[in-house]
This record gives C-alpha cells, sequence and structure tokens, in this order.
C-alpha cells in the first residue's frame, strides 16, 4: 500500500500535466464567447456562480474545456 505523501505525489503530478496541456483564456475572451459583459463575470465570480475559473495571483483564468460543459 502506498503511503499518503506518495498518493498525494502522484496526484499533484496528473493534476499539473492536465494542466500543463489546458488551454486558458481571459475574461475578456470568455466574455466574447458567452456574449456577456467582463463585469458580469466579475459578478458572478464574486456571486460563486458562472464558469469555473483558476485565479493566479490577480490574474484569472478561465479553461476552455470547462466552457463547453
Amino acid at each position: 500500500m502506498k503511503s499518503k505523501t506518495q498518493l498525494a505525489t502522484k496526484y499533484r503530478r496528473q493534476e499539473a500535466s492536465v494542466l500543463a496541456d489546458a488551454e486558458y483564456l481571459t475574461s475578456a475572451e470568455v466574455a466574447m464567447l458567452l456574449r456577456v459583459t467582463v463585469r458580469t463575470l466579475r459578478k458572478w465570480r464574486a456571486a460563486g456562480t458562472g464558469p469555473r475559473f483558476i485565479k493566479h495571483g490577480s490574474t484569472v483564468r478561465y479553461l476552455k474545456s470547462e466552457l463547453n460543459r
């Protein structure tokens, strides 16, 4: 049986691999695709609704694959 550390490391590697292959979109790009304003996306993020996003520092990005759902 693998230790918790080994399993966590394996999971992080898989997650990093998926994220590295993913295509990210900016708020402006997503707004154009969804035909809403960037401000609407901001409100959705604050309310916890709308498409899932990733925040790295102050930068917000959306996974293109999440928008197709």
